[in-house]
């Protein structure tokens, strides 16, 4: 789903509803909380979380290289990518652009970001290890809560309550680096082998006549009223 929070129209309301989707975009420039992933999550849509430039500014080095995503991935074939994008295996990124324009300290410092050593799950414990110190490891769960806060450290752990249904870690470092994991989810294996429930879609017949006959009648009336008023005349 692309950048929803800069869509119009985007609601609580709406991401309560909306499903039918794999993966949220995150981080679209203008907040690192991605409070709509959890609206969506918290009502039971499940989804992976990615973060990325969109290509649209190459030559502005404030636009490119300030979101990526990091794969676990055999290879960079397009398989082994789709099959890790949509098994969750990797983590998002916000990156700060370094340098301000000059290229030679962005690609030093790209080339030195902090980055996810460890992270799993130990029997209700969900866990993290980083490369280096962050200023806060901030743990997400139900209704954008924030179940637990690490400060000044390169590890943090929380075991998830019974009532958890989700939860998510996010790690803010000194210079403006942020990483999204994807976010622990409970279900039931019995049911589903994901988290992920794919919805059932159906079609109300008599709507869908009348939206195509009122299209008709519009069509039919653009041209009655094209051949009055410019052919005839």
């Amino acid at each position: 789903m692309n950048h929803p929070l800069r869509t119009t129209g985007t609601s609580k309301s709406l991401m309560q509803k909306l499903g039918g989707y794999r993966i949220m975009e995150l981080d679209s420039g203008k907040s690192t909380e991605n409070e709509y992933w959890d609206w969506a999550l918290s009502a039971g849509h499940y989804s992976f979380g990615l973060a990325n430039d969109d290509l649209h500014y190459p030559d502005k080095s404030s636009r490119i290289a300030v979101r990526c995503n990091f794969l676990r991935c055999p290879s960079a074939r397009y398989e082994d990518i789709k099959e890790t994008l949509l098994g969750g295996g990797y983590y998002a990124m916000r990156v700060p652009d370094y340098g301000h324009g000059d290229w030679e300290v962005k690609y030093a410092r790209n080339r030195n970001l902090p980055s996810v050593e460890k992270i799993g799950l130990d029997g209700e414990t969900i866990y993290i290890a980083l490369s280096r110190q962050a200023d806060s490891i901030k743990v997400t769960g139900q209704d954008h809560t924030t179940l637990s806060l690490a400060r000044n450290s390169s590890e943090a752990s929380y075991t998830m309550a019974d009532d958890d249904p989700y939860a998510r870690i996010t790690a803010y470092f000194p210079d403006g680096e942020v990483i999204y994991t994807n976010p622990f989810a409970r279900y039931d294996a019995s049911v589903a082998q994901t988290p992920y429930m794919a919805p059932s879609h159906t079609v109300n017949i008599p709507l869908t006549i009348l939206f195509n006959f009122t299209l008709l009648v519009l069509c039919a009336g653009v041209i009655l009223i094209f051949y009055k008023t410019v052919i005839k005349w």
